[in-house]
C-alpha cells in the first residue's frame, strides 16, 4: 500500500476496505484517462466523493507552424484562388485593352471641355466682389 493512501484506510472500517480499494482504482483510472486532479472526500464505508475537480490540462497538440513544401513564388496557384488550369501569365490582352480605354477617356476628359457655363454678363457696379449683396454694417462708437 502506498503511504499516501494510509489516511483513507485509517478512516474506513476494515470490513469496507475492499470497497475502498475498488473506488480508489476507479478514481486512478479516471485520473489517467482525463489527466485532471481532484479533491476527494472519503466516508467511513469506503465511498469516495469528488469535492473539487481541477481545470482541464492544456492540450499537447497546440498549433505549430509548418512551412509549406513549395514556396508560393514557384507555383502561383498555391497563393491564389485561381485553379491550376488557368495560365499564370494570361490576361495580358485584357489588361492592355483596359489600360487603353482608361487612357483614351482620361485624355478626352482633360482636353475636350464642354462649352463654358452660361453666365449673365456683369452689370455696372459688379466686379470682383459680386457675391456681396448687403453693405457692411456701420461700426459702433463708444461715446
Amino acid at each position: 500500500m502506498h503511504p499516501a493512501l494510509r489516511p483513507y484506510y485509517d478512516h474506513v472500517i476494515p470490513v469496507f476496505w475492499p470497497w475502498l480499494w475498488l473506488n480508489l482504482v476507479r478514481f486512478a483510472l479516471w485520473h489517467l484517462r482525463t489527466g485532471r486532479e481532484a479533491l476527494l472526500a472519503v466516508d467511513c464505508f469506503g465511498n469516495i466523493r469528488m469535492v473539487f475537480t481541477a481545470d482541464e490540462p492544456a492540450p499537447d497538440d497546440l498549433y505549430t507552424y509548418e512551412a509549406p513544401l513549395m514556396p508560393r513564388w514557384e507555383c502561383p496557384a498555391l497563393g491564389s484562388d485561381l485553379p491550376d488550369s488557368l495560365p499564370a501569365q494570361g490576361g495580358g490582352l485584357l489588361i492592355w485593352s483596359l489600360y487603353g480605354v482608361y487612357t483614351v477617356f482620361y485624355m478626352v476628359r482633360e482636353r475636350v471641355r464642354g462649352p463654358p457655363l452660361d453666365h449673365s454678363p456683369l452689370t455696372r457696379g459688379e466686379g470682383k466682389n459680386a457675391h456681396r449683396t448687403a453693405p457692411a454694417a456701420p461700426a459702433l462708437r463708444a461715446a
